[in-house]
Formats: structure tokens, sequence, C-alpha cells
């Protein structure tokens, strides 16, 4: 999840601050992009994990049941659920406990 955030991070540095809307996920790479004119930029996962973008919350089950999936919520940030911002994108992930998977959240 954290090379996830650090690609929506450098997508805004290098995109005068506009945020990705969209991605594509091939073989453990990430392409995030945005509006025409905004330049797209890659990040990297291992192969193994699977990266799917999601458009409500909670995340879909695939998202919260394992923890070899990563959701990008774009235009909406961990703590608020209803509202849309357009400088804001959630990230959703599964860790593994020793009891259960636990979903967590990481703005991007």
């Amino acid at each position: 999840a954290d090379t996830i955030v650090g690609g929506i991070s450098e997508f805004a540095s290098n995109n005068n601050g506009a945020r990705p809307t969209a991605l594509t996920a091939v073989d453990g790479s990430v392409e995030l992009s945005g509006a025409a004119g905004t330049t797209p930029t890659t990040a990297k996962v291992p192969g193994s994990i699977t990266v799917v973008k999601i458009n409500f919350v909670p995340p879909n089950a695939i998202v919260q049941a394992n923890s070899g999936y990563i959701g990008v919520r774009f235009e909406h940030s961990c703590d608020d659920t209803a509202s849309t911002n357009p400088r804001a994108t959630a990230v959703y992930y599964v860790i593994e406990t020793s009891g259960d998977n636990k979903l967590e959240c990481a703005d991007g």
C-alpha cells in the first residue's frame, strides 16, 4: 500500500497537484493516470499483489477478505466515505493478524 500512496504523491507532484483518477495494474506495475494533459506515474508492487479500483465503502469483499489485494478509491479519504474530494485518495489493504484479517486504510 505504501508504494501506491507514494505513486499518488509522485503523480500529484508531477501534475501541479492534480490527483490520479484511474489505474491500470499488470504484473506488479500499477500505472496511475488522470485527466487529459497529465503525465502518468507507475508504482511497483509485488507480482502477487492485485490492485483494483473500488467505487464504494466498505471496499468490496475481495479486498476485505484477502491480504493479497489493495483497493484504491479515488476522490475519497479514509475517514470521509460520503462526499467526494478531488484531492483525496483512500488506499485499502488487509493485514493478517493472529485471529483474523484486519482492514486498514491509508490516505494517498
